[in-house]
């Protein structure tokens, strides 16, 4: 992770891809009005947008490349398929457990 601080702006970049296995990343519509949902978010389909996933609640679909501000951006890029570097991993804002990597696996996105 980057992080640079200019006067009164923070800009933070984390690199979500592990690029030894190439990724499928789509754009995909979000739920609006959920807040932030940060880069390296697992996201699940609930109903047709995309939404957190709290490792119970909808379709587990990807992981978030980056930072989507669900109050201004209807969509924005989801690794479907391919591998994630694990330590910027989040499932509901916290580190995957073993068991919630396990249903990533299943889903096509492995933790590196």
């Amino acid at each position: 992770m980057t992080s640079f601080n200019s006067g009164k702006v923070t800009i933070t970049q984390k690199n979500i891809v592990d690029a030894s296995h190439p990724p499928i990343i789509n754009n995909r519509k979000f739920e609006m009005n959920k807040g932030l949902i940060p880069a390296g978010s697992f996201v699940a389909e609930n109903g047709g947008d995309l939404i957190v996933w709290d490792g119970t609640n909808g379709t587990l679909e990807g992981v978030t490349t980056e930072d989507i501000d669900t109050e201004t951006a209807a969509s924005g890029p989801v690794i479907e398929h391919g591998k994630v570097i694990a330590e910027h991993a989040l499932v509901n804002g916290s580190a995957p457990t073993a068991a919630q990597a396990k249903k990533l696996k299943l889903a096509g996105i492995w933790l590196s």
